[in-house]
């Protein structure tokens, strides 16, 4: 009985000293801490929250840096294009990055950076991204200033420079900042500017720079034809219809095939409807070609006089193209609309 007694005291005396133990060291945490067992459960709790705003924060941040690569990817393929330039592409660059929608979606994206609240193990990350995407914008303010450059070497350089320079440089900044704050989530990052090769998407700035690359391209398809009006034959007047024809159903094609961005940039529906005019005088010229080889002068006179008449549709095109921003290839129709009829005045006689 007096062993049992024995070990039952050993038995309080143990779990007294372990109640001891807990709460001394209940006491040290409290000492150290400053409230014990609450502070290390409202602890837990903090750390918990802080995690779920970092989370929250990454999560908002990932479609901006998508939506960032997408609004500055037509401008990065026109500096890219131009690199080794075609004959023309100065202006046709020119018109795309300064009549574009680059600027007004990067400005869309910085509004809503800012407007993210960073909690505060992101907060520098967040002040070297916003400073990043000022830059962006910053670069492409700076390419809407080329508008009115006229010599096509300086046109070049300055997108190259503006490009290679303050552009890459920017962009750089903000693939570090976005790297860094994607590692502090411990979160896979998106796609920065330096991995991989983002495919740009259609857009107005993707529609212009075709559209005048088409233009210059049927310009040059129609070199030489003013000399061949300069000595009136039967034979020149047939190489004159037949380009002329080749060229006006080949430059409609094209430019009715460039795919057409959608939304606030869409082509408008009056630039869509004149583009068939194109159509319809190489229709005109290959009639006159027939004409002319079967020695049908008053036929082929019809025809001039059908190609005077359209001309001003011809003009309405150009003037369509000017608005919409492809300044390059108004230019270029705007001359067919002139010079087109006049090119058979000697020929047909």
């Amino acid at each position: 009985m007096f062993s049992t007694l024995r070990n039952a005291s050993r038995t309080t005396t143990l779990v007294i000293a372990i109640g001891l133990l807990g709460t001394v060291g209940a006491d040290i945490v409290t000492a150290v801490t400053g409230s014990g067992t609450a502070v290390a459960a409202g602890s837990h709790h903090a750390g918990h929250g802080q995690s779920d705003d970092v989370t929250a924060y990454v999560n908002a941040l990932r479609p901006l840096a998508v939506q960032l690569r997408v609004a500055v990817a037509p401008d990065e393929k026109i500096i890219e294009a131009i690199a080794v330039p075609r004959a023309g592409d100065a202006f046709a660059a020119r018109d795309a990055v300064t009549h574009g929608t680059t600027l007004s979606a990067v400005r869309t994206v910085s509004k809503r950076l800012a407007a993210l609240k960073a909690p505060a193990p992101m907060a520098s990350h967040h002040r070297d991204m916003s400073r990043a995407v000022g830059s962006i914008e910053a670069a492409m303010a700076k390419l809407q200033t080329l508008r009115n450059l006229q010599n096509p070497a300086h046109l070049v350089a300055r997108i190259d420079e503006i490009g290679s320079n303050q552009l890459e440089t920017a962009e750089g900044n903000w693939d570090a900042a976005l790297q860094a704050a994607f590692r502090l989530a411990h979160a896979k990052a998106p796609l920065d500017f330096s991995r991989g090769h983002l495919v740009a998407p259609v857009s107005r700035t993707s529609w212009i720079f075709n559209a005048d690359r088409t233009c210059t391209a049927a310009s040059y398809r129609l070199a030489g034809l003013a000399e061949l009006a300069k000595n009136p034959s039967l034979s020149n007047g047939e190489k004159l219809a037949r380009r002329w024809s080749r060229t006006m159903n080949w430059t409609g094609g094209r430019l009715a095939a460039i795919k057409r961005p959608r939304g606030v940039s869409r082509v408008p529906a009056t630039l869509r409807s004149h583009l068939r005019v194109l159509g319809a005088v190489g229709k005109i010229f290959g009639q006159e070609l027939g004409f002319i080889r079967n020695q049908n002068f008053a036929g082929a006179a019809r025809s001039v006089e059908q190609l005077r008449e359209i001309s001003g549709s011809v003009e309405l095109l150009a003037s369509a193209m000017n608005r919409y921003g492809a300044h390059s290839c108004g230019l270029v129709i705007g001359s067919w609309g002139s010079s087109s009829p006049h090119h058979h005045s000697s020929v047909s006689t």
